[in-house]
């Protein structure tokens, strides 16, 4: 019994930060060319340090690039309902 537990441990704990990684690289190419300009970001440079640096790019992207994304695209939306 210990070893099956042992096993799904061993699972969970590869399978969360591959997870991780994907929910990153998709949220990263979804976002739109604009937001990446208005926010002075590089998407090039996130996406190689979401993959290469495999456990702490994810979080880095999602705490520091995603809000800055999210930003930008609310300051382009504003800017765009004034024209």
């Amino acid at each position: 019994m210990s070893v099956v537990v042992l096993m799904i441990g061993i699972g969970l704990f590869a399978l969360v930060p591959f997870g991780l990684l994907l929910f990153a690289l998709v949220d990263l190419l979804k976002q739109s060319s604009e937001a990446w300009e208005e926010s002075g970001q590089s998407q090039l440079l996130w996406a190689l340090v979401v993959i290469f640096v495999w456990l702490i790019g994810p979080v880095l992207y999602l705490l520091v690039a995603r809000p800055a994304l999210a930003a930008a695209s609310a300051r382009g939306a504003v800017d765009d309902a004034r024209s």
